[in-house]
This record gives structure tokens, C-alpha cells and sequence, in this order.
């Protein structure tokens, strides 16, 4: 039985849709203004609620932005009912975070037509996300095991019988144990840093004043790093940049962990020989950068799970698949106030490209604990 919260100060309006509601096999909770309903709302965790706007102690929109606060009740759909309703205000509920508007005088069968298809919605994301957290399960401590394999077999075998290998033997395992280390901490690393995204609160993050560093992009030099990194998987050749010299409003560490995701997504998932293009420029006050590569593509299912592994990001780090790393990025990028957009055909290509804020002046924490 699913569980829906009416907050309405309307006692007639809320006894009428708790009716209607019971009537079709809901269990309703009711409140009659803004704070009851967010202390309700915290306690039991309803499937979905319902609010009015205009209400006493906290209005329609400060509930939803309470909820949206909250790490167990942000991903609760959230429908307004409002007797009438702007295109101004429709936007600033729909940036809160609200799913739907209802308007007064409603039609029964519209309100249930509502509340059926968030709740419909809700349960297909909630059965993607079991699948892909049963990925993860098994997926991350692979990821972090295979490194150790190289290292711990190849040192063991130095260990024992350095005495009787050839030297160039030796070299040989001592450059695996060095790679397979440097993989080990590259992930490592990624995880460390996109933690610190979902885990800080804002106050943390406005204390680490270096996480507003802005990053320099000097084309030669940078694309001399983007080379290198491309020789370490032998796709050196296969490899098209042309970047432009630019400020970003965003520092090194996140930057560089969020394009050699992406580089690294392009190389793995396209074969030896098919070109990488690599293109970045300065448009609309972003800087964009596009990676072009002729590899497997992605199905719309994998490109839609994107945003919805963001909602559930406290729960992942990084694994070798596209939807993951691709997540991760994106919501790093949403954090410095940037975007990432995907275009792609299965067994064709992929086109990732991102925007990031050019740095002007002085960089400061603005009041969402953003750099701005």
C-alpha cells in the first residue's frame, strides 16, 4: 500500500482528497500547514506528497525546500495543489524540485492520474537503481582487487628469487608493479574526490578555499599531458585535439579527474585505430569541450540512468562502465555550475561535451557554497 502526505490548511479540500485517496487503497497522512507536514514527512517518509502553497508557519514552497535538504526525503515526489499559478511561479516550484502543479478546482481522475504516474515513475527508477547498485557490489572491489594482483604477484616473485632473474626481467615486472600502482591510485583518488562532493556539507566546503582555485588551460602544454595520456594505452596516434587557452571556474583536481573520465570512457570503449577527436573552445561565457570517438555508443537507457545515479550518488564511487563514470562527472560538473550532454548511437559513436564557467576575476564561495 503506498503512503501519501496531503498538506492543505483547506480542511474541506484535504478531507476530500483523503477520501478520494483512501477510496482507491492509499494510506493518507494529513497536515494542515507547512511545518507539521515536513515533521510528519521526516518521520514517516510518505511515497509521495501533496502540498498547497499558500499556508501558515512554512508555505508550499519552504516545505519543499526543507525536504530537499534532507537525505532521505529529497527523492519524494512532490506535487503542488494551487488554485491558480504563473509562469514565474511554475518555474521557481519546477527548480525546487517539484514534480507536478495540480490546479483548484482539480478533476479526481486528474489528481490520480497524477499521483499514478509518479509512483509508477518512482518504482522503475527504484528497480534501475537496485540493478545497477547489484553492479556495483561486485564491480568496485574488482576494479580495486586487479590492480593488486600485478603488484603483489610480480613483488612476490622479485622477493623470492631476485638473485636469479635477469635484469631485464626484473625491469619488466618492476614496470607492471609501476603501471598497476598508478591505476590503484588514479581510482583511489577518483573516489576520495567525488566524496568530498557528496559527503561535505556546505560549510566544509566553503572552509576549503582551494576547491575555488581556478584551473589555466594553456593549449600546448596541456595538450602535451593529454598525449601522454593517451601514449600510456598506446592510442597515442589514434588521438585529434585542438584545444584554446582559457580560465575555468573550476580547480585542477576536479577538472583533470573529470576529463580523463571521460577520455578514458572513449579510449576503453573504442576499438585501436578509430579515431579520438578532442576539441575545446570558448562559447557563451563556457569553456565547451567535445570528445568525439567511433566506439559502442550507448543505449538511451544507459545515457537516461545518468541522472538518475546522481540522486544516488552517496552510494557509488567508480567502475569501468560508461553510466557510472559518466554520473560521477556530471555531477561534479553541476557543482561548478557546469553541464554535461551525451549524444550517441549504438555501435557508432559517442559525443560528449561539457561546459564549464570561464573564471573572471576573484573567485568566492556564493551563499549554495558553489564557487561563482
Amino acid at each position: 500500500m503506498y503512503s501519501v502526505l496531503v498538506v492543505e490548511d483547506e480542511l474541506d479540500i484535504q478531507s476530500n482528497i483523503k477520501t478520494l485517496l483512501e477510496e482507491e487503497g492509499y494510506y493518507v497522512l494529513t497536515s494542515n500547514d507547512g511545518e507539521a507536514g515536513y515533521k510528519i514527512a521526516s518521520e514517516f517518509l510518505p511515497d509521495i506528497i501533496i502540498s498547497d502553497i499558500n499556508m501558515p508557519n512554512l508555505n508550499g514552497y519552504e516545505l519543499l525546500q526543507l525536504l530537499q535538504e534532507g537525505k532521505d526525503t529529497a527523492l519524494i515526489p512532490f506535487l503542488f495543489l494551487t488554485a491558480k499559478v504563473d509562469m514565474e511561479d511554475l518555474r521557481f516550484g519546477m527548480n525546487l524540485g517539484a514534480d507536478d502543479y495540480i490546479i483548484k478546482p482539480y478533476k479526481a481522475q486528474d489528481l490520480l492520474k497524477a499521483i499514478n504516474l509518479r509512483l509508477a515513475k518512482k518504482e522503475i527508477n527504484g528497480e534501475n537503481v537496485k540493478e545497477l547498485k547489484e553492479q556495483l557490489i561486485t564491480r568496485v572491489p574488482h576494479e580495486l582487487r586487479t590492480p593488486l594482483v600485478g603488484i603483489l604477484g610480480f613483488s612476490e616473485i622479485i622477493k623470492e628469487d631476485i638473485e636469479s632473474l635477469p635484469l631485464d626481467e626484473i625491469k619488466s615486472m618492476v614496470d607492471v608493479i609501476h603501471r598497476s600502482g598508478k591505476r590503484l591510485l588514479k581510482r583511489i583518488e577518483k573516489m576520495l574526490q567525488f566524496s568530498e562532493l557528496v559527503y561535505l556539507d556546505k560549510n566544509e566546503i566553503e572552509n576549503n578555499k582551494n576547491i575555488c582555485t581556478p584551473f589555466e588551460i594553456e593549449s600546448a602544454s596541456f595538450s602535451n599531458e593529454i598525449i601522454n595520456y593517451f601514449y600510456e594505452y598506446k592510442r597515442n596516434e589514434d588521438m585529434y585535439i585542438q584545444l584554446d587557452d582559457a580560465r575555468l571556474l573550476i580547480n585542477d583536481r576536479y577538472f583533470k579527474t573529470i576529463l580523463y573520465e571521460l577520455l578514458e570512457n572513449s579510449i576503453l570503449f573504442s576499438e585501436k585505430g578509430t579515431s579520438i577527436l578532442v576539441r575545446g573552445w570558448i562559447e557563451d561565457q563556457y569553456y565547451k569541450i567535445k570528445i568525439h570517438d567511433h566506439g559502442s555508443g550507448m543505449d538511451k537507457k544507459s545515457i537516461n540512468n545518468i541522472d538518475l545515479l546522481n540522486q544516488f550518488s552517496k552510494n557509488i564511487y567508480d567502475h569501468d562502465g560508461m553510466g557510472v563514470g559518466l554520473s560521477l562527472a556530471k555531477k561534479s560538473l553541476k557543482y561548478f555550475n557546469g553541464y554535461l550532454k551525451i549524444e550517441s548511437k549504438e555501435d557508432h559513436f559517442t559525443i560528449v561535451e561539457i561546459g564549464i564557467p570561464i573564471a573572471f576575476g576573484l573567485i568566492n564561495m556564493d551563499e549554495r557554497g558553489s564557487c561563482s
